[in-house]
């Protein structure tokens, strides 16, 4: 096996910073926001308060 395909089926099981971050929001971020009262999913949740007011939560993901 050259140095080449090597490094290329290595590099098929690579993800991006931004999908890695993505992945994490998801699965990290979204569970404890709805367990606190968040409507939406990944990556925009938000939470309206009683008088009207708005929390959002939107990573840049």
């Amino acid at each position: 096996m050259t140095t080449v395909s090597r490094l290329r089926s290595w590099s098929d099981d690579l993800v991006t910073a931004k999908e890695a971050f993505g992945a994490m929001v998801k699965a990290q971020v979204g569970p404890p926001l709805r367990a606190a009262g968040f409507k939406g999913s990944a990556p925009t949740w938000r939470l309206i308060s009683p008088a009207g007011d708005i929390a959002i939560v939107n990573p840049d993901v």
